[in-house]
Parts: C-alpha cells; structure tokens; sequence
C-alpha cells in the first residue's frame, strides 16, 4: 500500500474510533475537518429537532465563481447532515435575501422569512433542497439530509477502506489492484470525512463505496486538467451510496465505464466546469434518489473508443434531482455514441431543476437542451441506434436551453435508426418558452417517438403547432397523446 495512503488509514483509523455517530440519533451534524473549505460568509445555517436546541451546520464552500467556457460556473455551497424524521432550518443570509424559492418546487415546502433569516423544515420526503435566492441559480445552497445509517463498516476491518472523520490528502488510485481491493471490499467515507483525492474501481467486482464523507477532486495545476474524481470500469456489482462528490477538475466528473451492475443510490455530485455522472457502453446501471448538479452534461449516456463498443442498455434513472448549471444537457443521450446501441433505458420522476445555457447565443454545432438525444459517432462510422428509451414524468423548473426536447443525430452516422423514444408526463414549469425538435437523416431516419401529456408552462399540448415541435421529412410516426392528467 502506498505509504502516504497508509498513514492517512492509521489516523482515519484512530479519528474513526473517537468520532463515530450513532447510527440512531435523529440528527446528526458531523463538524467539518480541519482544511475542509467551510464558509460562514454567504450562509450561516442552524438545525434542529422540533422543539430542540438549535445545532449549527458547517456550510461547505468548495467552489469559485469564475467564467468557463462561456458561462459563469455556480458556486454552490452545501450542508450535509443525518436526520430521521422532521428537522427545522434556519439560514441566516448575508447580503440580500430577495424572492427565496425551494427547490424542488413539487414539495410546496412553506417558507418564513423574517429579514435576512429563512426558516422551513425538512422530513424523510425532502432529502435533497436547493435554496436559491435573487432570482441567481448560480449561488445555491444545497441541503443533503442522509437517512441515519445502519451496518457500518468497522475500522480495522481487512475488508474496508476507512476513512475517518478528518481531512485525507491521497494519492488518486489509478490502477487495478492499488489498495489490494479484493472482490466485495468496501471503501468507507466516515461522517466529518473529507478525501482529497480520486477513486478507481478496476476490472473488480462487488466493490462498495459509501458513507456520509466527501471525495473531492481539485482542479489540476498549470494547464493540467485534474483527475476523474470516481471511475469504475470493467467492473460489476458495484454500489455508490450516501457520499457527496466534488469535482472541481477539468474531468467529466464520474465514469461508469464498460461495467455492468452498477447503482448509485442517495448518492450526491457536485461538478464546477464539466460533466456530471456519465454512464459509457455499460449495462444494466440504476441511479436514485441521487442529486446531480454539472455545468456540462448532468446525467448522460454515452459511447466512447474506449468502450470496446458495447452497448448502452438497461439504465435506470429514477426520483433524482439534476440541475444543468450552464453548458451541454440535462438528461442526455450522446453527444459521443460509439457503441452498437443505446436501448431499454427508462428516465422517471425527475426534478430537473435548471437548464442553463452557455453563452447568450446558441452554437448549432453543440445544440443543448433539458430532454436531448444527441447522436454522434467521433471517431466516424456507424454511430449508436436508439431504440426503447422513456422519459416519464420528468419536471423541468427552470429552463434557458436552446431546446426543451431536442432529438437529432447531429453526425458520422450511416444505416443508424431511432426507433420507440417516447417523452411521457413531461412538464415545464418555468423559465423561456423554447421550440422542441424531432429530426432525422437519410441515412439516420427516427420514427415512433411519441410525446404524451406534455405541459408547457401550464399549458397542455396536445399537437405539434401548440408545442413548438419541429419535425423534417425524415421523420416517420411521431404521435402526440393527451390521456388523463398526472
């Protein structure tokens, strides 16, 4: 084992033992380490149990605002913390604290404010909230409510990988083998956890990752562009829960590549300048009741030269938020398809918080949209059909994007079909009324895609014209549905 990892296990290891939580407090706020980026500056935030005494929460600052290809990146902050049951907020604002929103907006969460300081409460149901105030999505504060946990791995266990509460600066694992992971090891992010570094599950399989920690990825140095913060690859049968992820490198910023079996659960990322979770020529993956937040792609599926063309297939992405910070797409398909097929993949009940665009004008080179299928194969050739994809009862607060459904191949494609994308339960609530399009190729036609029940800003479209939706000669079969309401 690396000897800098090593010590770093030794006092994660003693930390451990002195600061572990009661999996069966109600609420529970591990203090941030010492060098963990906290802030009190925008936020200060208080917690407690109906009737209890209030416990403040550090506020973690990761993130600075900066210009990034063509867009100012978000600086979001958050606060991360284990409750059962309702816990009460308050947030103490500096500055201005005009026309605060709670999102999701579905929860219908009651806000007072009085001045400067907000007050609401959080239960089981509401998990994951994005305050957002000014009317500024750029400076959010994120609150992640972990259920208490149950079955933690215990330090010195020769099957887990302890991190303790404390600030671990480490090696990014970049090879097979490296921490000696035996099939069904564990690698554990204590609450109070901060691990700078990378994490690398190789061509193993029954691999968990979990925790109430933070794995964080700087940006690189100089003109280097920092590593991958989480990859897993060739792998199968592997878990990621409770963590919260930040990337601030020039990465996309989670891989699941050529694996299969993989699932994300309450599982958290925060990603400043690219992509958030991509999942590349791999099968049968489950991601939910995740929060994902990306200034490029959020939630993406995709092909890649290094996928030793397998398929996309069996995805499922259900009751997540996913916020699209100001480049590429919300839930996407592309733009990379290097693979046989993207299929049987289903996206439901998600708040699709934000859909920013980059830059003031759009690029007809790099469309971008909240609901998109972009094909394209980069390395020329056949590029990926799509066939069986769903995207059900999907909301979508606030959209800028050029397109709010977007289905095209854009390039590199021959003897490709689109063939059964259907767009169910699909709501706008907010933001610009944008065209949606259906296009195909000669060599790339698309046909049965069928749109039910979409809504644009309370409005129910039930044809084409009403929403805006573009088709060329193409397309074969596209079918609007207006059946009960949702």
């Amino acid at each position: 084992m690396n000897t800098t990892i090593a010590r770093s296990l030794v006092s994660a290891l003693a930390l451990g033992a002195l600061g572990t939580v009661s999996s069966e407090a109600a609420l529970a706020i591990p203090a941030a380490p010492e060098g963990a980026p906290v802030s009190s500056a925008r936020y200060g935030v208080r917690l407690r149990e109906p009737g209890g005494a209030w416990k403040a929460a550090p506020v973690y600052a990761f993130f600075q605002q900066h210009e990034y290809n063509r867009a100012l990146t978000t600086e979001s902050q958050f606060v991360t913390f284990e409750a059962s049951g309702t816990v009460e907020v308050e947030v103490q604002v500096t500055g201005a604290a005009k026309t605060p929103v709670l999102r999701p907006l579905r929860h219908g969460l009651a806000l007072k404010q009085d001045g400067a300081t907000l007050h609401f409460t959080m239960s089981d149901a509401t998990r994951q909230l994005c305050l957002e105030l000014n009317d500024d999505p750029r400076h959010p504060l994120l609150l992640f409510s972990n259920p208490p946990e149950t079955d933690v791995p215990k330090a010195g266990d020769k099957r887990v990988t302890y991190f303790g509460p404390g600030y671990h600066k480490v090696k990014p694992i970049e090879r097979p083998g490296y921490f000696a992971w035996a099939k069904g090891m564990t690698i554990y992010l204590a609450p109070g956890a901060v691990v700078e570094s990378s994490l690398s599950v190789m061509q193993n399989e029954g691999v968990t990752i979990r925790g109430r920690g933070i794995l964080f990825t700087p940006h690189g140095e100089g003109k280097k562009a920092g590593n991958v913060p989480l990859t897993i690859k060739e792998s199968k049968n592997v878990r990621v829960e409770g963590i919260v992820v930040v990337s601030r490198a020039d990465q996309w910023s989670v891989h699941t590549v050529t694996s299969r079996g993989v699932t994300f659960e309450n599982f958290h990322l925060l990603s400043e300048i690219r992509d958030g979770l991509d999942i590349i020529n791999s099968q049968d993956v489950i991601v939910r009741d995740s929060f994902i937040m990306a200034h490029d792609d959020a939630l993406c599926l995709k092909g890649m030269w290094f996928g030793k063309n397998q398929p996309v297939e069996h995805v499922l992405a259900e009751r997540c938020i996913v916020a699209n910070m100001g480049g590429g797409n919300g839930i996407e398909l592309g733009f990379e398809a290097n693979a046989p097929v993207f299929q049987h993949s289903v996206f439901r009940d998600i708040d699709l918080l934000y859909s920013l665009p980059n830059g003031e004008k759009p690029d007809p080179a790099w469309p971008e949209g909240a609901l998109t299928c972009h094909i394209h194969h980069t390395q020329g050739g056949v590029a990926a059909s799509v066939r069986d994809v769903l995207f059900d009862d999907i909301r979508v607060e606030e959209l800028q994007d050029d397109f709010l459904i977007d289905l095209q191949p854009l390039g590199g494609a021959t003897n490709a079909v689109v063939d059964g994308v259907t767009f169910r339960n699909i709501r706008q609530l907010g933001g610009a009324r944008r065209p949606s399009r259906v296009a195909g190729r000669k060599d790339f036609p698309v046909k049965n895609v069928t749109i039910e029940n979409l809504h644009i800003l309370g409005q129910t479209v039930s044809n084409a014209a009403a929403g805006n939706v573009s088709t060329n000669e193409f397309v074969a079969g596209v079918e609007f549905k207006s059946t009960r309401e949702k």
